[in-house]
């Protein structure tokens, strides 16, 4: 896989208190003052942030430096975006499917403790819908048994930069800006990290995308030479404006969804949807607002919305049932995780939706249900 980002050292491109237009003038006529890498390390609360071409790469990546590989297993929940089981697969390992708690559909502790094996040597947490999984009990599981945890925060970009110590009970994150975790090559992917040793091997990996740097470094002889990975030593200007500028705007975008899930929260109350749980401690910060209504159901409603023309998007799938997987791995029935996918789908957030057509959508909802 060929990165389009150049391996030059990161340009500075924010402009003092304004986001950078997309077409990269400075109407300020000022110098720039502040690099993507710089609002990375601001977003992570300071973690050691590493740049790949895209989200798969990065995750892929840190399975890598995990020392992840044929034999072992990793468990990952059955509600989960598809890469991070061909990710498993990529390295040699064997996914094993949990399911996923009954309110937020995020990995259940429980099914973690009951599917641990002498070969389980990771377990990668998915942040999902922009919900934030609390991992402390997990660490505190897995701490003594030699068993790392991953986690995905490619479904909650925004939701982990409110937390105080993203990463804190986890080995190695990884992420990428909302909507762009299957855009390899358009902007890159992250992997974050607190653990030195990690940020060190990483560092030794992406300079060594450089041939002549692999062939003359001397490096610590512990560490294992770089896999073909693409890695990113660096930003040139133009793209480093371009995920300045989107990282800037993020805030803003979050606080209309936010608005958006708000008012939908608010308008389908009373009505037979499922909706994930308001109430929690952890960070919900929204990039779409999924529903779950009864599987003879599902496809009549999703039709009806679709052909008004409104965006309306199929949710997750259970992983575990899906043919790819069930062919090559025996995997065993996740309940909860199989009800959710069999009649959920995302309802449209977003600058292309306003207030008005969301009272319009909502309004077709109770329609439908009122004619069957």
């Amino acid at each position: 896989m060929s990165s389009k980002f150049s391996s030059k050292p990161l340009a500075r491109s924010l402009y003092s208190g304004m986001t950078p237009p997309i077409n990269g003038s400075d109407p300020s006529g000022q110098e720039p003052t502040q690099d993507a890498i710089d609002l990375l390390h601001a977003h992570f609360r300071g973690c050691h942030v590493h740049l790949a071409s895209g989200w798969s790469t990065a995750l892929y990546a840190a399975f890598l430096v995990l020392g992840l590989g044929p034999d072992d297993e990793v468990i990952l929940p059955a509600l989960a975006p598809v890469g991070i089981a061909h990710a498993v697969q990529l390295t040699g390992a064997r996914p094993v499917f949990v399911d996923v708690s009954h309110d937020r559909l995020l990995l259940s502790l429980e099914a973690v403790a009951t599917a641990l094996t002498d070969k389980t040597r990771i377990v990668v947490v998915s942040h999902l819908y922009g919900q934030i999984a609390r991992t402390e009990a997990l660490n505190t599981l897995l701490k003594d048994r030699g068993i790392a945890i991953v986690e995905d925060g490619s479904d909650a970009f925004t939701a982990l930069g409110t937390l105080e110590a993203p990463a804190e009970h986890c080995d190695m994150l990884v992420a990428c800006l909302p909507g762009l975790r299957e855009s390899e090559g358009d902007l890159p992917g992250f992997i974050v990290t607190r653990t030195q040793r990690y940020h060190q091997l990483l560092d030794i990996w992406t300079r060594q995308t450089d041939v002549s740097e692999r062939i003359f470094s001397e490096e610590d002889p512990e560490m294992p030479e770089a896999p073909f990975i693409d890695l990113i030593a660096g930003l040139n200007l133009v793209d480093d404006k371009r995920l300045c500028h989107a990282l800037n705007s993020l805030p803003d975008l979050q606080q209309t969804i936010d608005q958006q899930v708000a008012l939908y929260d608010e308008l389908l109350d009373g009505l037979p949807v499922r909706r994930l749980g308001t109430r929690t401690e952890s960070p919900r910060h929204l990039v779409s607002y999924p529903i779950h209504i009864q599987a003879q159901h599902r496809d009549g409603l999703f039709e009806k919305i679709r052909l008004e023309g409104f965006e309306v998007y199929r949710s997750y799938r259970n992983l575990s049932e899906l043919q790819f997987f069930s062919r090559q791995v025996s995997q065993p029935i996740c309940p909860v995780a199989s009800k959710w996918s069999y009649g959920a789908f995302s309802l449209p957030t977003g600058p292309h939706i306003g207030r008005r057509e969301q009272h319009f959508l909502v309004q077709s909802v109770k329609n439908y249900f009122e004619q069957t």
